[in-house]
């Protein structure tokens, strides 16, 4: 080959090589923007791509809208948000089949066995090649069925928080809820100390109530019941009641056993109270005169009890010994007494047999 020949076919290689490689490039590109064409317009894509942006940015707007329905001024927002975004990390997708249509797909958010919420897909106008790419058009969002509130009955002096928030009167459902061993009470006193039932609102992240005395002492769960509200006495009345107690048993025991003591008693109770009258109808019918044996064989304080308003509530047993037909029998009986603090003085005003 000539060196003329050799001149102009190293050119013309070097320029038919270059078409070539930008003819295979453009191949290349062209099947490549097939490819990327053909997958949007598969909706599988497009769900694969709500998922990934879900894990990565959070909670939507229609999904922060649906979370409104909660009560937020009990819980904090980042708390909620993360407990949806815990749901929602669980989630799968499946096609209703019964909703939709070739140009609309209807998919099911499933978590925990349980719908949350519905995410629509739209095919949108044709791109090149024909195909039509899927995009998620609408989601809403349904987490009603997490939903949960809490509620406790504490006394009406006390005071309820859920988190940081103090439950304000607002959140009160029930009111006047008697106590259930100040039965008889109720209908002897007026002014009887009465419970009241706090229910939140729905709440989704994980909460709590906390209950705090007339002090601002906090009051343990396991503390949060009927019996541990009525032991409101302070160790100095205790000892008082304790002391009455057993002064008015041995003088109630002495008295029904026929052997006299009714003036006694009857000191220990207001005049012309209930249980007054009661001795003094005894003294007057004369039945004690006879006499039998009893004997008091043991007495105990189960519950003192500050219902306000100078009076106390005073719940005692006692045992007795007596004889029935020359055998010896014990008898055990329970008590309330209704006590009135007369000057540092306590007298009974009612009398309950239970």
């Amino acid at each position: 080959m000539t060196e003329a020949k050799k001149s102009r076919f190293l050119p013309g290689l070097l320029i038919y090589l270059l078409i070539l490689g930008l003819l295979l490039a453009a191949v290349l590109f062209i099947f490549q923007d097939f490819l990327i064409t053909f997958e949007q317009s598969r909706p599988e894509r497009a769900l694969e791509q709500w998922l990934a942006e879900l894990a990565q940015n959070g909670p939507d707007e229609a999904c922060l809208d649906a979370l409104k329905a909660s009560d937020l001024s009990l819980q904090k927002e980042a708390d909620v948000h993360a407990a949806a975004q815990k749901l929602l990390d669980g989630i799968r997708l499946t096609e209703d089949l019964t909703a939709g249509g070739e140009e609309r797909h209807i998919y099911r958010m499933i978590t925990e066995g349980r719908e949350c919420g519905r995410l629509t897909l739209g095919k949108a106008e044709p791109l090149r090649y024909g195909f039509s790419p899927w995009a998620v058009t609408g989601t809403s969002y349904d987490f009603s069925p997490w939903f949960y509130s809490l509620s406790v009955v504490v006394p009406e002096t006390y005071s309820v928080r859920c988190g940081d928030a103090v439950l304000s009167a607002d959140y009160i459902t029930e009111s006047g809820i008697p106590y259930a061993a100040l039965t008889e009470c109720y209908e002897t006193l007026e002014k009887m100390p009465v419970m009241v039932r706090y229910e939140t609102g729905p709440l989704l992240s994980e909460e709590s109530l906390r209950v705090f005395d007339e002090t601002g002492r906090e009051v343990p769960p396991a503390k949060q019941n009927e019996e541990h509200y009525l032991d409101n006495c302070t160790p100095e009345d205790q000892e008082r009641m304790a002391d009455y107690a057993e002064r008015f048993v041995s003088a109630y025991v002495n008295f029904t056993a026929s052997k006299g003591g009714g003036g006694t008693l009857k000191s220990m109770t207001v005049p012309g109270s209930s249980i007054s009258r009661r001795i003094e109808q005894a003294i007057g019918d004369g039945w004690w005169g006879g006499g039998k044996y009893c004997k008091l064989l043991s007495s105990r304080v189960n519950r003192c009890v500050d219902l306000g308003d100078g009076h106390l509530l005073l719940d005692l047993s006692y045992e007795t010994e007596t004889r029935e037909f020359s055998e010896t029998v014990t008898n055990s009986y329970s008590m309330r007494l209704i006590l009135v603090d007369r000057d540092g003085t306590l007298l009974a005003e009612h009398s309950f047999n239970y």
